[in-house]
C-alpha cells in the first residue's frame, strides 16, 4: 500500500483513490467507515467493548514536487495547475509513509484486539495548506466521533533509524507559506 499511494500521490483536496483505497482497506479489516468527512477525509472505526475511547490521526496529500528518489515506485503523476501548467506530484513530506504506519497499526489492531475500548482512525484530506482539519471539523468530526485523546506521528528525518521521540505538547503543528523573488 505504501509504494502503490507513493507512486500515484494525489494534491490537496483531490484525494479520491488514495481515499477509496484506504476506505475499502479499512473495511477489508473489518472497521466501521465514514467517508467524505471534510472533503475526503476517513474516519474508521474499531470497538473494543467497554473502555476509553481514542483517535489517532494521519494525513492523506502530496505537493507539487518533481521527485528524483530513481525509486522503482517513484511517482507517476503529473496534474495541470489553475495556470494550465502541467506540475509533478510526489509525496515529498512523507504523508504516504504516515498513512502506511497508520493502515499497519490498524491491521494490528484489528487482528490482536489487545486493547478494551474504541479506537478512530483519522485519515485527514488537505493537510498541506488546503485546511483539511478546519474542513474535517466544520464537518462535525468531533461530534460525531467524540474521544478521550487524540493521538498524530510525524516521521522525523533526524531520528535514527529504530528510534522514535515524544513531546509534551504540540510539535510540528504550523503549516506556513512564503514567498521568495529572486531577480
Amino acid at each position: 500500500m505504501y509504494r502503490d499511494i507513493h507512486q500515484h500521490p494525489e494534491l490537496p483536496g483531490q484525494e479520491v483513490q488514495t481515499a477509496a483505497k484506504l476506505a475499502a482497506a479499512l473495511r477489508a479489516l473489518g472497521f466501521e467507515v465514514t467517508e467524505k468527512i471534510g472533503g475526503h477525509g476517513i474516519v474508521g472505526v474499531l470497538r473494543n467493548g467497554p473502555g476509553p475511547t481514542v483517535m489517532v490521526r494521519t494525513e492523506l496529500d502530496a505537493l507539487p514536487v518533481r521527485e528524483q528518489t530513481g525509486l522503482p515506485y517513484a511517482s507517476t503523476v503529473s496534474v495541470k495547475n489553475d495556470a494550465g501548467e502541467t506540475v509533478p506530484v510526489m509525496h515529498a513530506c512523507g504523508h504516504d509513509g504516515h498513512t502506511a504506519m497508520l493502515l499497519a497499526a490498524a491491521k494490528h489492531l484489528a487482528q490482536h484486539r489487545n486493547f478494551d475500548g474504541t479506537v478512530y482512525l483519522v485519515f485527514q484530506p488537505a493537510e498541506e495548506g488546503g485546511g483539511g482539519a478546519r474542513e474535517m471539523i466544520a464537518d462535525g468530526l468531533f461530534e460525531r466521533f467524540p474521544m478521550e485523546a487524540i493521538f498524530g506521528l510525524h516521521n522525523w528525518p533526524g531520528i535514527p533509524s529504530g528510534h522514535f521521540a515524544v513531546c509534551k505538547g504540540p510539535i510540528m503543528a504550523s503549516s506556513n507559506e512564503f514567498r521568495i523573488v529572486i531577480r
